[in-house]
C-alpha cells in the first residue's frame, strides 16, 4: 500500500516539475535552449517534446530523464495544427493516453532577444568597419553628432530640415547620437527576426539577414538624407556620390553583423 502511494506521489511530483518548467522556462540552460515555438505534452511524468531543432529537443529529453521521467521528441511547430495533432498522436501511441498540458517554450521573447543582439552587433560591426575604411578615405565617416541633433529635433517635433546647417549643435549630442544609432539598428533587426519566424519558420537565414541589412540602405537614402536636408540619395551632400556609396557600404557592414548574430543564435 505504501509502495503504491509512493509511486503515485512520484508521478505527481514528476508531472508538477514538467508543468512548472514549461510555464516558467526552467533556469537550467539546456531547458532554456529548447525554444522558438517548441512545446511539450505531458502525461503524469511522461512527456512528448515538440520543437524545430532536433538537437535541442534531445537535450531537453536528457534533462527530463535526469528528473526520472520518460520522453519522446517530435520535430514540429506547435503553432501548426497539423504538428499539434502529430504530437498528440505520438503521445497516445507511446504512452497510451493523451496529456495534461500543451505548453509553448520560449517564444516571442527569445526572438526579440535575438533581434536585439542582431541589431546591436550589426551596428557595432558597421561602426567598426566604417572607422577602418573611413581612415583610408574609401568612405565617409559616420557623423554621430548629426544623428544626435536629428534625434533631439524629433523630440521637439522637427522631422525635416531644408539644410543640414539648420540642425544646431546641442549638449550631449554624441551620447544622443549613439543611443539613436543603436536603437535604429535594433529597430531594423527585431522585425526581421520576428517576421522570419512568423512567415518562414525555423532559424533565420544568415544569408537573408545580410541581404536585409543591405536593403536597409533604402531608409538612409530616401528617409534620413532628405530629412537632414541632403536631399534624396544625398545628392546635395558636399561629398557628392561618396555619400550614397558610403551609406551602401555601411548598411552592408550592418548586414554582416546581423548575419553573424543570427548564425550564432
Amino acid at each position: 500500500m505504501n509502495s503504491k502511494r509512493k509511486d503515485k506521489n512520484k508521478e505527481i511530483k514528476n508531472d508538477s516539475i514538467f508543468e512548472r518548467k514549461g510555464r516558467l522556462n526552467y533556469r537550467g540552460h539546456q531547458w532554456h535552449r529548447s525554444r522558438r515555438s517548441g512545446g511539450l505534452c505531458t502525461c503524469r511524468g511522461e512527456v512528448v517534446v515538440s520543437g524545430r531543432r532536433e538537437a535541442e529537443g534531445s537535450e531537453t529529453l536528457t534533462l527530463i530523464k535526469n528528473f526520472g521521467g520518460e520522453g519522446k521528441f517530435v520535430q514540429g511547430d506547435i503553432t501548426s495544427e497539423v504538428d499539434i495533432a502529430a504530437m498528440v498522436k505520438t503521445t497516445v501511441d507511446t504512452f497510451g493516453r493523451s496529456g495534461i498540458s500543451c505548453t509553448g517554450i520560449g517564444g516571442a521573447m527569445d526572438l526579440i532577444v535575438t533581434g536585439v543582439v542582431a541589431g546591436v552587433l550589426g551596428t557595432l560591426v558597421m561602426d567598426s568597419l566604417n572607422h577602418l575604411f573611413a581612415r583610408i578615405g574609401v568612405i565617409s565617416k559616420i557623423d554621430v553628432g548629426i544623428i544626435g541633433r536629428m534625434a533631439v529635433g524629433w523630440t521637439q517635433g522637427r522631422f525635416m530640415y531644408r539644410h543640414p546647417d539648420e540642425m544646431e549643435c546641442v549638449p550631449n549630442e554624441i551620447a544622443y547620437g549613439y543611443f539613436t544609432h543603436y536603437a535604429i539598428g535594433v529597430g531594423f533587426a527585431v522585425p526581421f527576426v520576428l517576421g522570419w519566424d512568423l512567415l518562414v519558420g525555423g532559424p533565420a537565414s544568415p544569408v537573408w539577414a545580410f541581404v536585409y541589412g543591405v536593403a536597409t540602405t533604402v531608409a538612409s537614402l530616401f528617409l534620413v538624407y532628405p530629412s537632414m536636408g541632403f536631399g534624396m540619395l544625398g545628392r546635395r551632400s558636399p561629398e557628392g556620390i561618396k555619400s550614397p556609396i558610403s551609406s551602401l557600404a555601411n548598411h552592408s557592414f550592418f548586414g554582416v553583423g546581423m548575419a553573424v548574430a543570427v548564425a550564432l543564435a
